[in-house]
Protein backbone atom coordinates (compact mmCIF):
# COMPACT_ATOMS: atom_id res chain seq x y z
CA UNK A 1 0.00 0.00 0.00
CA UNK A 2 1.60 3.40 -1.44
CA UNK A 3 0.38 5.33 2.07
CA UNK A 4 2.03 8.38 0.53
CA UNK A 5 0.56 8.23 -2.57
CA UNK A 6 -3.20 7.84 -0.86
CA UNK A 7 -2.67 10.71 1.27
CA UNK A 8 -1.99 13.10 -1.50
CA UNK A 9 -4.91 11.57 -3.66
CA UNK A 10 -7.03 12.21 -0.58
CA UNK A 11 -5.52 15.88 0.10
CA UNK A 12 -6.51 16.43 -3.12
CA UNK A 13 -9.71 15.59 -3.50
CA UNK A 14 -11.04 17.43 -0.38
CA UNK A 15 -11.20 13.82 1.34
CA UNK A 16 -9.00 11.83 4.49
CA UNK A 17 -7.16 8.88 4.70
CA UNK A 18 -7.33 6.45 7.16
CA UNK A 19 -4.75 3.87 8.00
CA UNK A 20 -5.74 0.35 9.75
CA UNK A 21 -4.94 1.53 13.11
CA UNK A 22 -7.57 4.01 12.48
CA UNK A 23 -10.56 2.05 11.36
CA UNK A 24 -12.84 2.57 13.84
CA UNK A 25 -12.40 6.43 13.49
CA UNK A 26 -13.96 5.81 10.01
CA UNK A 27 -17.30 4.42 11.68
CA UNK A 28 -17.70 7.63 13.79
CA UNK A 29 -16.86 10.34 10.49
CA UNK A 30 -19.31 8.43 7.95
CA UNK A 31 -23.17 10.29 8.54
CA UNK A 32 -25.92 9.54 6.44
CA UNK A 33 -26.98 12.56 4.11
CA UNK A 34 -29.83 11.86 2.38
CA UNK A 35 -30.64 13.33 -1.16
CA UNK A 36 -32.92 13.60 -3.87
CA UNK A 37 -31.69 10.31 -5.04
CA UNK A 38 -32.27 8.79 -1.87
CA UNK A 39 -35.17 7.16 -0.10
CA UNK A 40 -35.72 4.82 3.28
CA UNK A 41 -37.77 1.88 2.59
CA UNK A 42 -39.19 -0.17 4.93
CA UNK A 43 -40.96 -3.61 3.67
CA UNK A 44 -41.84 -6.29 6.06
CA UNK A 45 -40.74 -9.49 4.68
CA UNK A 46 -43.10 -11.67 6.02
CA UNK A 47 -45.77 -9.45 4.28
CA UNK A 48 -44.33 -11.88 0.64
CA UNK A 49 -45.91 -14.91 0.12
CA UNK A 50 -43.19 -16.02 -1.89
CA UNK A 51 -40.69 -15.81 1.14
CA UNK A 52 -43.35 -18.24 2.46
CA UNK A 53 -43.20 -20.69 -0.31
CA UNK A 54 -39.48 -20.34 -0.18
CA UNK A 55 -39.09 -21.28 3.32
CA UNK A 56 -41.43 -24.50 3.34
CA UNK A 57 -39.88 -25.64 -0.07
CA UNK A 58 -36.64 -25.48 2.16
CA UNK A 59 -37.72 -27.66 4.82
CA UNK A 60 -39.37 -29.82 2.77
CA UNK A 61 -36.16 -30.40 0.41
CA UNK A 62 -34.30 -30.82 4.11
CA UNK A 63 -37.07 -33.75 4.64
CA UNK A 64 -36.77 -35.58 1.68
CA UNK A 65 -33.06 -35.70 1.65
CA UNK A 66 -32.70 -36.98 5.00
CA UNK A 67 -35.46 -39.25 4.59
CA UNK A 68 -33.24 -40.35 1.12
CA UNK A 69 -30.68 -41.03 3.55
CA UNK A 70 -32.03 -42.56 6.04
CA UNK A 71 -31.54 -40.16 8.67
CA UNK A 72 -34.65 -39.39 9.73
Amino acid sequence: MDAGLLERIAAASGGKFYDFSQADDLLDEIEYVPNAYSREVQEDLWDRPWLLALLISLLCVDWITRRMKGLS
